[in-house]
């Protein structure tokens, strides 16, 4: 796989159109923020463009532009308000389709894993980080979409993990995780509802990455 994990998410969403879709990317200023906010992973994928939504709505990112609830830099404000008890490291950029939230864990550190949250106080760490967390939603929402083989091709997916089914074995899950980079510590599902993590254990966590 190209080191460029970032650019393989985007080769292979490019061509994809009824699988991605985008509005054009915010201005200079806005990505600029956002790369001290959230890191310069996440502004390059609001570079490549702003509230892309991935296989009609499984995977939605925020509006940067939006300053109401949902808006990427307004959004978890919103949530707290309405009783989510976010960690304070938590910021929410995007969520499922189901309306769960993800958040990026932006404390001090070199490590910004992705944390998914499954209501106001469930929470696990799902991936070491954005570009690992892409590569593996891309790759898991591509068995249920029709994503022309060639931008698999740009994926970097090779062809003993491209699957079409209606159900996806846990093997293949774990096998997608190990060619992603985004394999989580023994005992963590990624699943908010089975993990049930604390602040305290996500902390630790993170500090165990961000070592190294």
């Amino acid at each position: 796989m190209s080191d460029d994990r970032l650019g393989n998410v985007f080769a292979c969403w490019e061509p994809s159109k009824e699988f991605c879709e985008r509005m054009p990317p915010p201005p200079a200023q806005v990505l600029a923020r956002i790369g001290r906010e959230f890191g310069t992973g996440l502004a390059r994928v609001y570079a490549f463009g702003d509230s892309v939504r991935l296989g009609g709505g499984d995977l939605s990112f925020a509006p940067a532009a939006d300053s109401g609830d949902t808006g990427l830099f307004t959004g978890t404000d919103r949530l707290r308000r309405w009783g989510w008890e976010f960690p304070s490291a938590i910021r929410v950029f995007g969520w499922n389709g189901g309306g769960d939230p993800y958040g990026l864990w932006v404390a001090d550190g070199r490590s910004r894993p992705v944390i998914a949250v499954g209501s106001t106080d469930v929470f696990t760490i799902t991936a070491p980080s954005i570009e690992s967390f892409l590569l593996l939603q891309t790759a898991l929402l591509s068995v249920w979409s029709q994503i022309p083989a060639t931008a698999l091709d740009g994926l970097r997916l090779p062809d003993t993990l491209r699957l079409q089914s209606d159900e996806i074995p846990d093997e293949y899950v774990a096998a997608l995780r190990r060619w992603a980079g985004a394999e989580l510590p023994e005992g963590l599902s990624g699943d908010p509802y089975d993990d049930r993590l604390t602040e305290d254990e996500m902390t630790k966590v993170v500090e165990q990455w961000s070592r190294g």
